[in-house]
C-alpha cells in the first residue's frame, strides 16, 4: 500500500496530478492535503495487520512526522522553502485521515 502510494505521486502520474492541481485555486495545498492524508490512512492501515491497538494513532503521527521534516528540510535547498501553510495542509491531511481511522475502529466493534 505505501509502494502504491509512492509510485502514484511518482514519474509522469505525478506530472500530471501536479499540473492538474496547479490549476485548482489552491492547489498545491489541497494536494499536501491529500498526499499526507494518504500516507496516514496507508500507514495506519498497514500498522494495524501488526499492532492493532495502536494502527489510529502510529500512522498518522509518522506522516504528520514525515511532513513536517519535508518542510523543515526545505529550507536548506535552492528553490524550495519552507511553508507554514503547506505544514497546516499536511496536518488537516492527517487530522482527518484519523478521523476516517477512528471511524474505522468504531465500524470494526460494532
Amino acid at each position: 500500500m505505501l509502494l502504491s502510494w509512492a509510485t502514484a505521486f511518482g514519474g509522469d502520474r505525478a506530472t500530471f496530478i501536479r499540473d492538474g492541481l496547479e490549476l485548482a485555486p489552491a492547489g498545491d495545498k489541497v494536494g499536501h492535503l491529500l498526499l499526507y492524508g494518504a500516507l496516514a490512512l496507508s500507514l495506519g492501515w498497514a500498522i494495524h495487520r501488526w499492532r492493532p491497538r495502536v494502527w489510529i494513532i502510529t500512522g498518522p503521527t509518522i506522516a504528520w512526522t514525515v511532513g513536517f521534516i519535508d518542510e523543515v528540510r526545505q529550507k536548506g535547498i535552492q528553490g524550495r522553502d519552507a511553508d507554514f501553510e503547506d505544514l497546516l495542509a499536511n496536518s488537516l491531511g492527517v487530522t482527518l485521515a484519523f478521523g476516517l481511522l477512528f471511524a474505522l475502529q468504531s465500524v470494526k466493534r460494532e
